[in-house]
């Protein structure tokens, strides 16, 4: 099946790594129960809610927006670097030294640095992650219920945002998978553009090739990204366009769209084959990405809105042209 959803990616954490000595590692015991590790608790300076990572399964969603998809990478990079990170040395466990080196209590005014928590139903490991070294390889780190200060051999480096957080991959349909699109607009007309096979010009139904503006269409879903996402409660106002993209392995994604000053708010819907012959597994996968989709407007940016909003424009010229 072509609809590769980032929606649907799956974390998996484990770690293939040589730690070494098992001393050596700054948290001893996490690597052998890293695959346990069900919640990420992120707090820091300035941010009045931690941001909470819930593991269900492979997949890893934030708990506020509830259900959003974490971005995978980044849990992936960010607990694997805390499983084999290794003590370099022993810097200081003076309190008073824990300001300079950016380790300081997250609750104390003198705090820089974000505490991350990681845990497994029956265990938890905190640290508070420091400035890194200036002359020296690594950052440091401090097991948040102990003084001591540790340089280690990883670095970490935190998003300062929610949104960055969050998986913004909605969907991933190259261009090669499209054999049709039906373009329809606010005012009811109805375009219908088609291809024979992959990498072949767009025509209308009528067999009439069209513009530029209206190829680039094909590339409409491809690594489709969100800038910003909020509850979907049905599009504030009527969508002003739609586009369904038809693939050529009989499946479909249908997106209604309404431009704004800065983009364009979007909600997807995926439609499985009917006449395939493994059309229930590919049901049981579109009913699985509708799931995801469903709760969500999706606003895209405004690079991409104007690759559609062209399309539309190129096409609403040419009936004009043709009546």
């Amino acid at each position: 099946m072509l609809l590769l959803s980032g929606l649907l990616l799956a974390c998996n954490p484990a770690v293939d790594a040589d730690s070494g000595n098992k001393n050596d590692l700054f948290f001893p015991n996490l690597l052998e129960q890293l695959d346990e590790v069900n919640k990420i608790t992120v707090s820091t300076v300035g941010l009045e809610t931690p941001v909470n990572i819930l593991r269900t399964g492979d997949n890893w969603r934030l708990e506020s927006p509830a259900g959003v998809p974490a971005n995978p990478n980044l849990i992936k990079d960010l607990i694997r670097k805390i499983a084999i990170a290794k003590n370099l040395e022993i810097k200081t466990s003076r309190t008073a030294w824990h300001q300079y080196l950016g380790v300081s209590d997250i609750q104390s005014g003198k705090a820089t640095g974000p505490l991350i928590k990681l845990q497994t139903d029956n265990s938890s490991w905190q640290l508070i992650i420091g400035n890194s070294s200036v002359e020296q390889k690594g950052q440091y780190w401090r097991q948040a219920e102990q003084a001591v200060v540790v340089r280690v051999d990883q670095t970490l480096e935190l998003p300062a945002q929610l949104l960055d957080w969050m998986d913004r991959l909605i969907i991933d349909v190259p261009a090669e998978a499209v054999a049709a699109i039906v373009v329809s607009n606010a005012s009811g007309q109805s375009f219908h553009l088609r291809r024979e096979e992959e990498y072949q010009d767009l025509v209308l139904s009528s067999n009439s090739l069209v513009e530029s503006p209206v190829q680039m269409l094909v590339q409409g879903l491809y690594k489709l990204h969100y800038a910003a996402i909020r509850r979907a409660d049905g599009l504030q106002q009527p969508a002003e366009y739609q586009l369904e993209y038809l693939l050529f392995d009989g499946n479909s994604i249908t997106m209604s769209c309404t431009p704004d000053n800065d983009g364009s708010w979007c909600q997807l819907v995926v439609k499985a084959a009917t006449e395939s012959h493994d059309h229930q597994t590919l049901q049981q996968h579109a009913d699985s990405m509708n799931m995801s989709l469903s709760p969500w407007s999706f606003h895209l940016s405004p690079k991409r809105t104007e690759l559609f909003s062209r399309a539309l424009k190129s096409l609403e010229e040419n009936e004009s042209d043709d009546s």
